[in-house]
């Protein structure tokens, strides 16, 4: 799979069947292993109904690091977990999400947003029909 947007990006993914996700990614220093649990994901899902849409995909490194990210997916996995590449590997899981219907997204000349499409519950849901799908 790769990456929304112009300058995509490769990566493998794997879907468990309480809705964990897994992401392996290829950085310059080497691949690398995200899990998004079911209780991160859950918080995730939480956190971002209670935000305005379009949602923002808010996972820059320096702006994590001093605390000035704006409100978004990548800054709220960073605030639960504290983990600065679990936060950029929200990069690779708005494109899972937008592949399950679970998010869609918005394209302008100055930005992509994302509006959530369903809660964590529904969420659960689909996981279920994906993996009958995949079996």
């Amino acid at each position: 799979m790769t990456t929304l947007g112009g300058k995509t990006k490769e990566f493998m993914w794997q879907m468990r069947e309480d809705g964990s996700i897994i992401i392996w990614r290829t950085l310059k220093s080497g691949d690398i292993e995200n899990i998004f649990t079911q209780e991160v994901l859950a918080y995730l899902f939480y956190r971002l109904a209670e935000l305005p849409s379009p949602l923002r995909l808010a996972n820059n490194v320096s702006k994590l690091y001093e605390g000035t990210e704006e409100a978004g997916i990548g800054s709220i996995a960073y605030s639960y977990t504290n983990d600065i590449s679990l936060a950029q590997a929200t990069l690779q899981l708005v494109s899972i999400f937008v592949e399950l219907g679970v998010l869609e997204m918005e394209e302008n000349k100055r930005s992509t947003g994302f509006y959530l499409m369903c809660d964590f519950e529904e969420y659960l849901r689909r996981v279920d029909d994906f993996l009958m799908m995949e079996a």
